[in-house]
């Protein structure tokens, strides 16, 4: 009887991992020869160009890495330093470009080519940010998120302030490209009229706790939350409000006519009562 042993042909089979390339070869069988190439654009990195099926079942080289080429972009808004649009670059160089007109660079203005793709992303050119926050104001605050282009800080004066130094009728400031615009915001005092005079009558300026001094007629800085009092002379009586309050440069409730607060006394008649004496004669003699 004869006995016959079956030993399996030993196959490594095609190689792996290789990509942007390919392989020049039929049989991947002991003792076969492969030989690797890269596509168009690419760059060939590697210390072999062949490899064969060597026992037990291994190819004798690693493939090649084929890096992928990048195109130099039209970049819109920028110059690009040291290359023409549309020049191929091999993998791992790099290329600088500077944007115009208050743009910047998104990520990085040195750009490198990986494997047919930007690192550290597409180069671009958008508007600028703010360096630094919107101007502080005195007397106010100042409102934002952010400093990014676009970006709107608005403005908001205490109480006796109001908002001046903006080029518009509006309390924004906006991002433009690197630059706040809008004017320069200020929180400037504002005061009330003086009141001048009372005929018949004196005005009185009244302090929280409720002291009171004569208001000069002189004083102009009357500011936001002051208060006046109004009394009039013996013989004359108060017609209207008998005070008022500055409140952002007005008089509340409005004075009016000062002259007219003080008014003559009106006084009513007092009724008599008697009474009829009877039989009395004051006549007699």
């Amino acid at each position: 009887m004869v006995c016959f042993v079956y030993k399996a042909e030993i196959d490594c089979g095609w190689p792996k991992n290789f990509w942007n390339g390919y392989v020049l070869g039929e049989k991947t069988t002991l003792g076969s020869t492969l030989f690797f190439s890269c596509v168009v654009r690419t760059t060939f990195d590697g210390s072999y160009f062949e490899t064969k099926c060597v026992s037990p079942g291994q190819w004798s080289n690693p493939p090649p890495t084929c890096w992928g080429q990048c195109s130099i972009p039209n970049i819109e808004f920028a110059d690009i330093n040291g290359y023409p649009v549309g020049t191929w670059i091999n993998h791992g160089k790099t290329f600088e470009y500077t944007c115009k007109n208050g743009l910047v660079p998104v990520h990085s203005s040195i750009v490198t080519c990986y494997n047919g793709t930007f690192n550290p992303g597409p180069p671009k050119c958008v508007p600028a940010p703010c360096p630094s926050p919107p101007p502080y104001v005195e007397n106010g605050i100042r409102l934002f998120i952010g400093q990014e282009h676009g970006r709107r800080a608005r403005y908001i004066c205490n109480n006796g302030f109001r908002l001046s130094g903006m080029t518009q009728s509006s309390p924004y400031l906006i991002c433009d490209k690197g630059q706040w615009k809008g004017g320069n915001p200020a929180c400037q005092e504002f005061y009330c009229p003086n009141p001048g005079t009372i005929t018949n009558g004196k005005i009185y300026k009244k302090e929280p706790n409720n002291i009171r001094f004569n208001f000069p007629r002189y004083i102009t800085t009357i500011k936001h939350g002051q208060r006046l009092e109004f009394k009039c002379d013996p013989g004359y009586q108060i017609s209207g409000a008998s005070g008022a309050t500055c409140i952002n440069g007005q008089w509340i409730p409005p004075l009016g006519d000062a002259a007219s607060h003080c008014k003559p006394q009106q006084y009513l008649p007092i009724p008599l009562r008697w009474t009829p004496i009877p039989n009395r004669n004051f006549y007699e003699t």
